[in-house]
């Protein structure tokens, strides 16, 4: 036979209120923070950027595209040393402000094969900054660390041109080709 439950409607409406649960909060550091915001000024950076790049930003009804665009740039380089010189809270926080102080040098590579090497560099390196099994916080740190390297790469796509072999390629003379 079913058992019948004593619990009714009626009842559960009526029932004393027990304490509210307060939501738990996820512990951020600054460090975090920091980063969080570098790679806000990435993504605004690289939005202005592309805007600078449409030819609609030719139109004289829209302010400077050039200024806006190397604002938006400046603002990134500020937030990566503001990043780069948070202080440390927790174990992931160095990770957060070692790719901080890398990307505040990368903005600054102008050098083709230079530039490139960097963008490799921080993009092959990312395994070696995880740990085995990372918390919560760590992961949601690696996921806010690849987001904020793809939107670097973009943002020196954008900046310099694509990153292709051709662009680095040196000049070869074409009489010398046909000799070889």
């Amino acid at each position: 036979m079913a058992n019948q439950s004593t619990i009714t409607l009626a009842d559960g409406i009526n029932a004393p209120r027990g304490p509210v649960a307060e939501p738990k909060v996820q512990a951020v550091s600054p460090a975090f923070e920091a980063f969080e915001t570098l790679s806000e000024a990435l993504a605004e950076a690289c939005s202005a950027e592309e805007f600078r790049l449409d030819p609609a930003s030719w139109d004289i009804a829209y302010s400077n595209p050039d200024v806006a665009a190397e604002d938006a740039v400046n603002v990134a380089l500020e937030a990566a040393r503001a990043a780069g010189n948070a202080p440390i809270a927790l174990a992931s926080d160095r990770t957060l402000i070692f790719v901080a102080r890398f990307v505040h040098c990368a903005i600054g590579v102008e050098n083709g094969p230079d530039r490139i090497n960097v963008l490799h560099l921080l993009e092959d390196s990312q395994p070696l900054w995880r740990g085995t099994q990372p918390g919560v916080i760590a992961q949601r740190g690696n996921m806010l660390i690849t987001r904020s390297i793809e939107r670097l790469s973009h943002l020196m796509d954008l900046l310099y041109g694509p990153d292709d072999a051709a662009t680095i390629a040196p000049d070869i003379d074409p009489e010398q080709t046909t000799t070889l």
